[in-house]
């Protein structure tokens, strides 16, 4: 193990794993990595798999400090199990009383054992980086107070309130939010809405939209990849979607899309989280669609070449009016023609990207897209994917750390 003190530290207390769908959290730390010693600190509870095996897991931490070390200056601390909170399960008078003291649960123990690991560490003192609020919910912003740090910083990297399995604790998780962002000593939002919907409540507030690992995504236009075996013998056009697949996906719009385009086909990398329901059967049924599961990051690129159209298909209802999606830079960097449904965020590039309000807007567009692959439309898509660097924007966010800390 590194001697952590020779580095400045930053301390990100995670909504996910290191090892899950690599967000914009994991481009931040790992490029800060290269500056700092990032202590990683991972929830208690998996966003998505198996929860059981990750209960079993991880129950071994309530015994002993667990780490990692994925790469160079960067150590991973994984919890212990939290709590589940029920939010959709119980009633809202019941959750009213339980999901405040089963959050204070959460947070008391993991803040414990995440004193036990800093000490292990020899960590005193660190800039304390929050992203959004996980399991602790109505607690999160203690993570301020409890820990000795140089600066605080909270990131907004979606609107957890407006979440829909959030629906039943929407109160308390608002007023927590509110409550963190007015204690942060900087607030980092992903989106102009994000921003506009917090600017009166810190002065310290930053816009930073998601980037994008340009030369990892570029590489699908100038170098010549291997085909993966599970899309290379898929029908063209293909019509492609990557990141993780959730109530946010609109269904209805994509079996639209497969009954209107039956010659092409539909590609979903990542993992499939949507609720069972008839729609998800029947999208799943249709022969033209394909879900091809979760990617390594390193092999996007190869897949992404592959694909004739990126889309962005997602229901405008709660957190999605707010996102700025970190797929658009990925799909750009790679030259590919995007068609999105009508997300506000998305309107400052509506020049390159085709931005629908309805269903057979974003059908007829898809038609369009087929044909934008002139040498200046893809050199305009490039170029603009190329001014969200996630390496340029941690740079700012670098300077954000060093002008703000004490």
């Amino acid at each position: 193990m590194k001697d952590v003190n020779r580095l400045k530290t930053v301390l990100c207390v995670a909504p996910d794993r290191w090892n899950s769908l690599f967000r914009s959290r994991h481009q931040i730390m790992s490029r800060l990595a290269k500056d700092y010693q990032v202590i990683y600190f991972e929830p208690g509870r998996a966003v998505s798999g198996n929860q059981l095996k990750h209960f079993i897991l991880s129950i071994k931490n309530f015994f002993s400090v667990s780490t990692y070390e994925p790469m160079d200056n960067l150590i991973v601390v994984t919890a212990p199990p939290h709590i589940p909170q029920f939010r959709n399960q119980l009633p809202q008078s019941i959750l009213r009383f339980t999901f405040p003291f089963v959050s204070r649960l959460n947070y008391w123990y993991c803040r414990n054992y995440l004193k036990r690991a800093l000490k292990q560490l020899s960590v005193q003192k660190s800039i304390v980086w929050l992203a959004g609020y996980g399991n602790y919910a109505v607690d999160a912003h203690r993570f301020f107070d409890d820990f000795e740090n140089s600066l605080s910083c909270f990131q907004v990297y979606d609107e957890g309130p407006d979440f829909a399995h959030n629906k039943p604790v929407q109160k308390p998780l608002r007023d927590s939010d509110t409550l963190t962002a007015k204690k942060a000593d900087v607030v980092i939002t992903t989106s102009k809405s994000q921003f506009d919907r917090r600017e009166n409540l810190n002065k310290n507030i930053f816009f930073m939209p998601n980037g994008v690992d340009f030369p990892m995504f570029n590489r699908a236009l100038t170098d010549e990849l291997p085909v993966p075996a599970d899309i290379a013998n898929i029908p063209k056009p293909i019509f492609g979607f990557s990141g993780w697949m959730g109530y946010q996906m609109d269904l209805e719009l994509l079996g639209k899309i497969a009954d209107s385009y039956p010659e092409a086909s539909l590609v979903f990398l990542g993992p499939n989280d949507i609720e069972k329901s008839e729609k998800l059967s029947g999208l799943m049924a249709k022969k033209n669609v394909h879900f091809l599961g979760k990617k390594n990051r390193e092999d996007l690129a190869a897949y992404f070449q592959k694909f004739d159209v990126a889309m962005i298909p997602y229901v405008m209802e709660g957190h999605t009016r707010f996102i700025y999606p970190l797929k658009l830079h990925e799909y750009l960097a790679t030259g590919r023609s995007v068609v999105t449904t009508d997300l506000p965020n998305i309107y400052p590039h509506k020049e390159l990207v085709h931005v629908t309000k309805t269903q057979d807007e974003f059908v007829k567009a898809i038609k369009i897209a087929l044909d934008e692959y002139e040498p200046d439309q893809l050199a305009a898509r490039v170029n603009l994917a190329r001014q969200f660097s996630w390496d340029d924007r941690v740079e700012e966010i670098k300077q954000i750390l060093e002008d703000h800390a004490q």
